[in-house]
């Protein structure tokens, strides 16, 4: 018995009926082939197959003149015996998925009976129209803020303190001295504002000063070793809910506020990582909303009992060696020790006075927030 191939054989001009439905009762009508003009203006579909060169979306199909029954003979040699014998095509440019489709170069054998092959062409489209370059998709996620190097510094003192509880850090007023330290102190600086110190030095001043040789000179000053804390000047503010009655608040000059600052940086994770989960005061990324919300929660559990305890001239009573003491617990650089004791032990200008006293700190300043976790705890 001799094998022909159908690759080998003449395709067939005379349409012919198939019986695509066995079974059926009635004898199915050939319909003839369309005319290829027409039916291209009348059937604007996609198709996913018979795509030479990419995917079919936004593209209008076009049909290549292969009928259910064969092929147009007049399209013979540019179809079939074009590929003849060739392999199907998959090549990266087709989309997959929803859209994608793949070329036509396949044998005859390899095709399923009753399928259109068709033929696409790709719209001329610039950027106007707003389309990714082809073969890559479109991000659904905003891409994430890269991480600043001070903030970087931060976790990773964050977690070794986690995980050595006992542990002193003995080096770290390098890390202080630091430019980009000191550039993240002075943006915390700038944004908090404030006025003056007892130099009249102010943040607008600093700007027009310019704020890089600010910077420098304030390092410069750190690394020899002959920075001195200034004296602060003394105000007073009316307290909120009491009429009358005013409270004193220390304002450091805007160096002195850099370098507080700067240190509070180095120093908080280490303390952070000592308090409990139910302390909200003085600590960073938490408010009194959430210490209420914390509230709400136990009463919704059952507790009944809330309370209410406020310190009594808290910032003017606090034992400075009681207070270095827990300090050096954590920090056992000598050089941040010494700074945190000058900004405790500076004087106090009010009326163009100085006063200095061996207990309080003034409030107002960052050396504030540095001095109370250790306290509090």
């Amino acid at each position: 018995m001799k094998a022909i191939s159908a690759s080998s054989t003449r395709p067939v001009t005379k349409l012919t009926q198939l019986e695509l439905f066995p079974g059926r009762a009635c004898a199915l009508k050939v319909k003839p082939a369309t005319n290829r003009e027409k039916q291209e203006a009348s059937r604007r579909t996609i198709r996913r197959d018979g795509v030479k060169g990419c995917g079919t979306r936004r593209k209008n199909a076009g049909i290549t003149g292969e009928t259910l029954f064969g092929l147009d003979e007049e399209l013979e040699a540019s179809s079939r015996e074009a590929y003849k014998g060739g392999t199907r095509n998959r090549r990266n440019e087709a989309g997959q998925g929803v859209g994608g489709g793949h070329s036509t170069d396949e044998t005859r054998e390899n095709r399923v009976e009753g399928r259109i092959a068709t033929s696409t062409v790709r719209a001329e489209q610039g950027k106007a129209s707003g389309l990714l370059p082809r073969g890559k998709a479109q991000s659904r996620t905003k891409p994430q803020k890269r991480m600043d190097n001070a903030r970087k510094l931060q976790r990773t003192l964050y977690r070794v303190a986690k995980l050595q509880p006992e542990r002193r850090f003995t080096l770290l007023y390098d890390k202080v001295c630091r430019k980009d330290i000191l550039l993240e102190a002075w943006k915390r600086v700038r944004t908090n504002g404030g006025a003056s110190g007892v130099d009249k030095l102010t943040i607008n001043d600093v700007k027009e000063y310019g704020e890089e040789k600010f910077l420098q000179e304030i390092q410069e000053v750190l690394l020899s070793g002959k920075y001195r804390a200034n004296d602060v000047r003394r105000v007073y503010i009316p307290k909120p809910g009491q009429a009358g009655r005013k409270r004193p608040l220390g304002i450091p000059t805007v160096k002195d506020r850099v370098v507080q600052a700067a240190v509070k940086i180095i120093i908080e994770p280490l303390f952070e990582a000592d308090f409990r989960p139910c302390s909200y005061g003085f600590r960073p990324k938490r408010t009194q909303r959430m210490a209420l919300t914390e509230i709400v929660s136990a009463i919704n559990s059952g507790d009944r009992c809330v309370v209410d305890v406020d310190l009594q001239s808290y910032f003017d009573t606090i034992d400075h060696d009681l207070l270095m003491e827990y300090v050096s617990r954590r920090v056992g650089d000598r050089h941040v020790l010494k700074l945190i004791r000058e900004w405790l032990k500076a004087g106090v200008m009010e009326e163009g006075k100085v006063m200095h006293s061996d207990k309080g700190t003034p409030q107002g300043g960052l050396s504030e927030a540095s001095d109370k976790p250790p306290y509090l705890k």
